[in-house]
């Protein structure tokens, strides 16, 4: 395998690799974006009704509410804050784990952007040396070719010179039955025959 050749599947698998990287990445940036904005609902959330906190204590003073009616309701606002107090801390932590996950796939990204692009001097550098003509020990297969496609000659194009050749004609064999029959006269049959047969004149019709 040629340098061109080489060089050109390493930096074309460099570039595959590193657009799937770069779709991951896209995916978890948009995680992340959903996290943060999660995590920002829920301690919005949670602020708002632990100020109903203070709606109780406004009524109890007022007299709308009971002491055992203002107890109740702070109980049960208070535990709706903690749900939404627990809810955000787990949308955190995978907020967290998001911001990793962009952060490797980024590096990632880098690094084989990188390889890719060292690949793709290495290979325009190898064109421009070949010129692009055929290398010897290459098997005759031609190294600067188009991206996309198949090395050599494709299916199709030796499908086509196949059709396109003329087999030779093959002798047909004599045919005997068109030949004339020699009828063998009557001397001929008494040398063939056994010595001690006789052969009986006008046998033949």
């Amino acid at each position: 395998m040629g340098n061109v050749l080489k060089h050109e599947i390493k930096a074309l698998t460099y570039h595959e690799v590193g657009s799937r990287l770069d779709d991951q990445l896209e995916a978890a940036q948009r995680e992340q974006s959903g996290f943060d904005g999660a995590k920002q609902a829920l301690e919005s959330a949670r602020a708002l009704v632990e100020g109903l906190t203070a709606n109780v204590d406004k009524e109890l003073k007022e007299g709308t509410l009971d002491m055992g009616q203002a107890t109740l309701a702070k109980r049960w606002v208070l535990r709706s804050a903690g749900v939404l107090e627990n809810l955000g801390i787990r949308v955190e932590v995978q907020n967290y784990q998001a911001q990793g996950k962009v952060l490797a796939l980024r590096q990632a990204v880098k690094v084989t952007n990188s390889l890719y692009t060292t690949e793709k001097d290495l290979w325009e550098g190898a064109k421009n040396s070949t010129g692009g003509e055929e290398v010897e020990g290459d098997g005759g297969r031609p190294v600067a070719r188009a991206i996309g496609t198949h090395p050599g000659n494709p299916l199709e194009e030796r499908r086509e010179v196949a059709a396109n050749v003329v087999p030779e004609p093959v002798a047909e064999p004599p045919n005997v039955a068109s030949e004339p029959v020699v009828e063998a006269s009557e001397a001929e049959d008494a040398a063939l025959a056994p010595k001690n047969t006789r052969i009986k004149k006008g046998w033949r019709k």
